[in-house]
């Protein structure tokens, strides 16, 4: 997904209030951050040394997690705005509209 202009396509499936295009700005940043971790690993790699050469978790992988889970409870809670966008499609009557008679 390119972030360039993430806000103003979510913004332009509706009219936002206030609240909401904090939401899309805060869910931009978070989506942003998710991808700055992710490159951090792939040049860092997952295991890093500390200042005493001890091997430790990259602190990118903590802000990875934190960052992805933050937007799961976004896309949880506000399906509306960050959800998957589906149309609904009604389907037809398979009885032509005619009702049983008794």
């Amino acid at each position: 997904m390119n972030l360039d202009g993430l806000e103003e396509q979510i913004a332009s499936h509706g009219n936002l209030n206030r609240f909401d295009k904090e939401a899309v700005g805060t869910v931009s940043a978070l989506i942003r951050r998710v991808r700055e971790a992710q490159l951090a690993i792939s040049v860092d790699g997952i295991v890093v040394s500390n200042d005493r050469g001890t091997p430790i978790e990259n602190p990118a992988c903590r802000v990875e997690r934190g960052a992805s889970a933050e937007l799961r409870g976004w896309v949880k809670d506000r399906p509306d705005l960050f959800g998957e966008q589906r149309s609904v499609v009604q389907q037809a009557d398979k009885f032509g509209g005619f009702k049983a008679v008794k």
